[in-house]
């Protein structure tokens, strides 16, 4: 992960570039342009993506190379103790992050605020205490509830399920 040049010892070019550098970008919407151990600038903010291990050493080598008036976003695939907080204290704004945890949450948080089910889902009014509602999981009355505060309904789904299912004759033998 590092390398001797000069006497002195820097990050290797295989551990913040390459595929993973360039990936990261993408996810995080910036513009893959490497430049140094940086894997891309927006703005004040510097990008740098390791493939390892990253310590309070490698935390204060990567602040070396930073302009003054500038901030960081370090993400690495592991994160030694003190690490992050050696980072925001010698540069505040600046954080590190753990690949592809981060990444991942950072996923869930945004399709859970794009999906009309996202909003309130857990314990939401009018869902977990639905009367009428057997409140057995996996089980769904007329009106589509699940059951599951997880898997609740929008009262406008529901009423239009339930207005579909009254309308529906019923199957022969079974009285209505």
């Amino acid at each position: 992960m590092f390398v001797s040049m000069a006497g002195m010892v820097l990050l290797a070019d295989w551990a913040t570039q390459g595929a993973l550098a360039e990936a990261m970008c993408a996810q995080l919407s910036v513009p893959y342009r490497p430049e140094g151990i940086f894997a891309a600038r927006q703005g004040r903010v510097r990008y740098v993506i390791i493939d390892g291990m990253v310590g309070e050493g490698t935390a204060a080598a990567i602040l070396d190379r930073l302009p003054e008036d500038e901030v960081v976003e370090v993400w690495a695939t592991q994160i030694e103790d003190g690490a992050v907080e050696t980072l925001k204290a010698s540069s505040s704004g600046s954080r590190l992050e753990l690949i592809p945890d981060k990444v991942l949450d950072n996923y869930r948080r945004t399709s859970a605020r794009k999906s009309p089910f996202g909003a309130g889902r857990a314990g939401s009014a009018g869902h977990a205490g639905h009367a009428g509602h057997a409140g057995h999981a996996g089980h769904s009355d007329r009106a589509g509830h699940s059951g599951r505060a997880d898997r609740a309904v929008p009262p406008q789904k529901a009423a239009a399920a339930g207005e579909a299912a009254a309308r529906r004759p019923a199957p022969e033998g079974e009285n209505a």
